[in-house]
């Protein structure tokens, strides 16, 4: 499999992920790095609910349907759906004045997602020594894939379901699927941005955060939802900027910045076929 990386000041030709150019001694540590962070993974059995016709088709043909953070805000769904699905609260309280010329750039600043501040042209907000800023903002939309750890008939009711097939390789279900998106034009490949497409379980600490930067919400969800055990698989899209597509920046620290400005869209839910999940899976009774 050849590798798609991007030289640095060159553009990608054919609006492509990169241009084709061997990898790194160093990213390929990375890569295994990552890897054998992700191997515990495979210790970890997910359960997925599903009616029994799909779970039959995900067994028998590969057939998964994968969503997305704006699908489970607004489906009329009442078993799945969280009307607050990414949505956060940032709270600041400022230790000196802050003057906002440029509402992005003060989004940037404060890790912000793009549009999340107010927006205003020629002039100046200042806000003074101990100010308290509050903002509610919704997360950009990714593709979700989620599951649970928990094995049940509590949480077969929940989600109507008939049917649970069990998840016995999740690293190489997070594998699989993250190659078909990538194959498909979704999402960003795998081999080159791995924390792009990951899996974590949910946190159910609320969404507020407060003079904080890492504001994913992602993996956030209120505690009434705890007893669901879900850990999710996040697979970020593919960001434009004026039609063209944007590459992310990988870290020396390892992480992976995500352009700060681009095109706003909305995600439409999946359905894909990949047989080689099968071996990953096992149809449970």
């Amino acid at each position: 499999m050849k590798a798609w990386i991007k030289p640095e000041g060159e553009m990608p030709p054919n609006n492509k992920i990169g241009i084709e150019s061997p990898i790194s001694p160093q990213f390929l540590e990375f890569l295994e790095e990552q890897k054998m962070a992700l191997q515990s993974q495979n210790r970890l059995k997910l359960f997925k609910y599903l009616k029994r016709k799909y779970a039959q088709r995900m067994m028998s043909k590969g057939e998964v349907r994968i969503g997305t953070l704006s699908y489970y805000r607004n489906t009329e769904n009442e078993a799945i759906a969280d009307k607050d699905e990414g949505n956060m609260k940032f709270t600041k309280t400022f230790d000196d004045d802050e003057r906002i010329q440029n509402p992005r750039d003060f989004e940037i600043k404060m890790g912000l997602p793009k549009g999340s501040f107010m927006n205003f042209q020629g002039g100046t907000i200042i806000l003074k020594k101990g100010a308290s800023l509050e903002i509610n903002y919704d997360s950009s939309d990714v593709y979700i894939y989620c599951a649970s750890k928990n094995n049940n008939q509590e949480l077969k009711n929940k989600f109507n379901a008939d049917c649970c097939v069990e998840i016995l390789d999740v690293q190489g279900f997070l594998d699989i699927i993250s190659e078909k998106l990538s194959k498909l034009g979704l999402i960003y490949p795998g081999l080159i941005y791995p924390r792009l497409s990951r899996v974590e379980p949910i946190e159910y600490i609320g969404r507020s955060i407060i003079d904080g930067n890492k504001l994913s919400g992602y993996w956030r969800k209120d505690q009434r939802y705890a007893n669901e055990a879900e850990v999710r698989f996040v697979f970020f899209p593919i960001f434009k900027k004026d039609g063209v597509i944007i590459q992310p920046t990988n870290n020396k620290d390892k992480s992976t910045t995500l352009p700060s400005d681009f095109d706003t869209f909305t995600l439409q839910s999946q359905t894909i076929k990949c047989k080689e999940i099968i071996k990953c899976c096992r149809l449970m009774e």
